[in-house]
């Protein structure tokens, strides 16, 4: 949603941005002078100011993750993705060796080579979006 009918020109990213201090001098400017002029958006800060004081008064640091978190990012997430790795190469290296042994119709073979081609490329295409993605993420840091 980029902003009501009835608020000025100031998406909901822009006010949570000049909130967090993370617009440039020209921008925080005209939110400041969109401020001014606007009481529904100065509620909406407002607003979102209680939303981030509640959220600290909770006693949650969110910049300090705790211990368990630590031991998912340096355990559990490797040992995972290892797994993952490692079952994926044995299930493919089982699919060929069945799919190369069998005595099933080449016409079959070549039906099922493709749609696993097919399955494969589009994963591939998609995993290299996402990774582009996430690599100009300028958020991609920041612990959730």
């Amino acid at each position: 949603m980029q902003h009501s009918d009835m608020r000025p020109g100031v998406t909901n990213e822009e006010l949570m941005k000049f909130l967090d201090q993370e617009l440039g001098p020209d921008e925080r400017a005209r939110i400041e002078r969109e401020l001014a002029a606007s009481t529904e958006l100065q509620r909406e800060l407002a607003r979102y100011r209680r939303m981030r004081a509640e959220l600290r008064s909770l006693g949650t640091d969110i910049q300090a993750p705790g211990v368990w978190a630590a031991i998912h990012r340096k355990l559990t997430r490797p040992v995972g993705w290892l797994l993952l790795v490692a079952g994926t190469v044995l299930s493919t290296g089982w699919g060929f060796w069945l799919y190369f042994t069998s005595d099933e119709d080449l016409v079959l073979k070549f039906a099922t080579g493709a749609v696993v081609i097919g399955v494969a490329l589009l994963l591939g295409a998609t995993i290299q979006e996402r990774w582009v993605a996430w690599q100009t993420d300028p958020y991609r840091d920041i612990e959730k």
